[in-house]
């Protein structure tokens, strides 16, 4: 499987993405990069590892929306992450990097 980092150096995230792990203010392995981050839900987006496709993120109904490239996803759609892509959570902008 290949390995998933997001970063984001300015907020000092580096999150290692692990095959169904929520990433959200209150729940998930992530949540001491975004217990501060107010816009971010408690359940915000989950990562999945999809044999043939790929790393893909899921918004799971957040209140403040994620974003693959600046382009809005809709909630329980899993969408493909690309190596450079750039991930939103909420207001949070997290550079992919699949390696």
């Amino acid at each position: 499987m290949p390995v998933l980092a997001l970063i984001n150096d300015s907020l000092n995230i580096r999150i290692n993405g692990m095959n169904g792990a929520i990433i959200g203010r209150r729940k998930g392995p992530y949540t001491q990069f975004f217990e501060n981050q107010s816009y971010v839900s408690g359940v915000h987006a989950q990562l999945k590892f999809n044999p043939g496709v790929g790393w893909c993120v899921v918004d799971k109904h957040s209140s403040n929306g994620t974003m693959l490239n600046q382009r809005p996803i809709q909630p329980d759609v899993d969408m493909t992450l690309n190596s450079g892509d750039i991930l939103t959570i909420a207001n949070v902008n997290l550079q992919v990097i699949i390696s």
